[in-house]
């Protein structure tokens, strides 16, 4: 009975087969280098933008789960001496979104004029001749 098969055999090569495989190799080497660098590239590019979905996801499941956002606004600081306190209101629609009780340097200005000299210092200033 004659099968007919294939079997892998093991073959010298000669110089110029091996020089021939040697260059090749060599860019084969180069290829998988510059597809390395691309692959590099591409992931790279890949993490930042996960990254943002990330970021964004986590800040709209925080918004959903808590009903509140933050934003930035412009604020201005009013004193209000007779109780020592101030408040932060809202620029845009006048709304106090905190009020606190003044710091004792704070209280200090209230005493001593928005200057925040005392009167001595200011009794000084007023007797130092001009020019001096």
């Amino acid at each position: 009975m004659s099968d007919i098969r294939n079997e892998k055999i093991e073959l010298l090569l000669s110089d110029d087969e091996v020089l021939a495989s040697g260059e090749e190799l060599a860019r084969k080497l180069s290829e998988k280098e510059r597809v390395e660098e691309r692959r590099k590239l591409a992931a790279s590019g890949f993490k930042e933008e996960h990254e943002d979905l990330d970021y964004g996801i986590a800040k709209l499941r925080e918004e959903v789960n808590t009903r509140r956002r933050d934003i930035w606004v412009e604020v201005r600081d009013q004193r209000t001496d007779e109780t020592c306190t101030i408040a932060t209101v809202r620029i845009d629609t006048g709304e106090i979104i905190r009020t606190r009780e003044m710091t004792s340097e704070e209280r200090q200005g209230k005493l001593y004029g928005i200057t925040g000299r005392s009167p001595d210092d200011q009794d000084r200033i007023d007797r130092t001749p001009a020019g001096s």
